[in-house]
């Protein structure tokens, strides 16, 4: 891969980040951030398998920025999700938890990657990373029917009450 290729890949995922954020934040507030993030954790989920058959670097650039639109979907339903479901109280510290524990995971992940390559090849790291996704998204909408079904057994409780 040349200089050259890498940038077009860098401004393909800056420009799929450009264009989905606004559409991730109607689709959440259309639907909510639950449901949303785990089609967001599916849709990354292609992205190892589909970097696997890449050929050429028309078709990694593509994959690369149709990954990025569910990235910057995951990005922003996390980060909506946090400020749904914490107290404005202590928000403040939450964000700064989420932020410090999310540049550990940054640093760490890529660690692990290489690792796995080291154990395997780069086709079983690359599905592994694909179904550890898969099954986030899951976690995702197991989360999202959980807070469904809390917001609605508090509000029958605060309409039955007189």
């Amino acid at each position: 891969m040349t200089g050259f290729w890498i940038s077009i890949i860098t401004v393909a995922n800056q420009v799929g980040q450009i264009i989905s954020f606004k559409w991730w934040g109607r689709m959440a507030d259309k639907h909510s951030n639950g449901k949303m993030l785990a089609v967001t954790a599916v849709g990354m989920a292609s992205a190892p398998f589909l970097t696997i058959l890449s050929k050429n670097m028309y078709y990694l650039t593509f994959v690369n920025f149709t990954s990025v639109l569910f990235v910057s979907g995951t990005v922003l339903l996390l980060f909506n999700q946090l400020l749904e479901v914490t107290r404005e109280e202590n928000r403040g510290s939450f964000i700064a938890q989420y932020n410090i524990l999310l540049a550990i995971i940054g640093f760490i992940a890529p660690q692990v990657g290489v690792y796995l390559l080291q154990l395997s090849s780069i086709d079983a790291a690359m599905n592994f990373a694909a179904v550890l996704r898969l099954l986030s998204g899951a976690v995702f909408l197991l989360f999202y029917f959980y807070m469904k079904k809390r917001y609605l057994n508090s509000n029958n409780v605060a309409i039955q009450r007189p």
